[in-house]
């Protein structure tokens, strides 16, 4: 990656999710991905975290009027923001 990128460590259930939603796997091609025992650590540029936040803001807030199969989805989804949130203040 030659942009400026941030790591952040996010649940796996979300990424995962993100990832095979994905309209452009061309912009997540480049993402460093590594699992770990706390989640998924991803390092990002700036564009992919932003795409990454909003769709987490999304479904944290259930945006797509979720039933309840999707709780630990939306949880998943508020864990992210959290983390995401949290890195950017911290770093």
């Amino acid at each position: 990656m030659n942009e400026e990128t941030r790591t952040y460590t996010i649940p796996a259930r979300f990424w995962d999710d993100h990832v095979d939603r994905s309209n452009d796997l061309h912009a997540l091609r480049d993402a460093e991905v590594k699992w770990t025992r706390r989640g998924v650590e991803v390092r990002l540029t700036e564009e992919q975290a932003s795409e990454l936040l909003s769709d987490a803001e999304h479904y944290a807030v259930g945006g797509g009027g979720f039933g309840s199969e999707y709780a630990g989805l939306m949880r998943s989804a508020q864990a992210t923001v959290r983390r995401m949130r949290d890195t950017e203040v911290t770093a």
